[in-house]
């Protein structure tokens, strides 16, 4: 009886894993377009703090295009009211 009992517990527990793993599989899917969003919110924040930053000095070549990003962001990050 035992070995029985642990034999269902076995099944309904794998069961339980595939259900979860099924909808974890749907989430993601659906979250995909939220990760991104809030990965280049993330980026922005840093490119606005950079901004921000009146000690920061850049250096590069010519074909560096840090600094338009970092003009870019401070810009998008005030239209959108992260920084004032």
């Amino acid at each position: 009886m035992k070995a029985e009992a642990q034999k269902v517990v076995a099944e309904n527990e794998a069961k339980a894993r595939k259900y979860t793993a099924d909808a974890e599989g749907k989430a993601a899917a659906a979250l995909a377009s939220r990760r991104e969003y809030e990965v280049k919110m993330r980026q922005l924040s840093v490119l606005s703090s950079l901004a921000a930053n009146d000690r920061l000095v850049l250096t590069g070549h010519n074909g560096d295009n840090m600094v338009a990003q970092i003009l870019a962001a401070r810009d998008s990050s005030t239209s959108i009211g992260l920084h004032p």
